[in-house]
């Protein structure tokens, strides 16, 4: 194989992933000095600072909107507040962090589909990567890594990934920790985005086209 450097491959893998995360950080490295827009972006950082800087913070982004009951229209999306309370609490009001935590969680949905395509799909590395160097640098991602209330779709595709391939696992082994795992990730897709709620029927989809192609003794 042209990319098979080493002879090991979990080691092949971590290094093009690493590749995948340098060019997504080299097409992306400007918008850390990228300011804020006066919609979403403000609202969900300078204007709650307050209500992100409370100790029950974390606690709060449950039982509040997703900008901690200063939202115009009430979504509820506890996970991409949350996201906003540890980038409070670790750089404070700093656009430059935020902007980072958006290409940081670009970088690990972009390695999940590297893994995801590797281990269930194409199973091969090159074309592996391929497919998701085409998703890192993509246009049509642009403006969830650049627009800091974008995350929500990096962190619902991150969660649903995850869930997937628990319930991929699962589906092959019939161990009950990759299902509760599945259904912990699939909460997780409710808690990021509305549309979270189509997944169940993915994966109830998938289980009936595996139970269809099982042959049968």
């Amino acid at each position: 194989m042209i990319i098979s450097f080493f002879r090991n491959e979990k080691i092949n893998f971590s290094v093009l992933a690493f590749c995948l995360s340098a060019i997504i950080f080299a097409v992306y490295f400007h918008a850390l000095d990228f300011g804020f827009t006066n919609l979403d972006d403000n609202n969900s950082l300078h204007r709650v600072a307050g209500d992100l800087a409370k100790k029950t913070a974390f606690i709060d982004v449950f039982k509040k909107d997703v900008m901690l009951g200063k939202s115009p229209t009430p979504y509820y999306r506890p996970m991409v507040a949350l996201s906003f309370v540890f980038d409070y609490k670790i750089a404070g009001e700093s656009e430059w962090y935020s902007h980072f935590s958006c290409i940081a969680l670009h970088c690990i949905t972009t390695i999940l589909i590297f893994l995801f395509l590797k281990k269930y799909l194409l199973k091969k590395l090159l074309p592996s990567f391929l497919a998701a160097l085409v998703f890192a640098v993509h246009p049509s991602c642009m403006y969830t890594v650049i627009w800091a209330t974008g995350r929500n779709e990096s962190l619902l595709l991150m969660n649903f990934l995850i869930s997937l391939m628990f319930f991929i696992e699962y589906v092959n082994t019939k161990k009950l920790g990759f299902l509760v795992a599945h259904m912990f990730f699939i909460l997780l897709c409710f808690f990021t985005k509305e549309s979270g709620i189509i997944f169940p029927f993915v994966t109830s989809s998938l289980l009936f086209s595996y139970k269809r192609k099982k042959p049968t003794t």
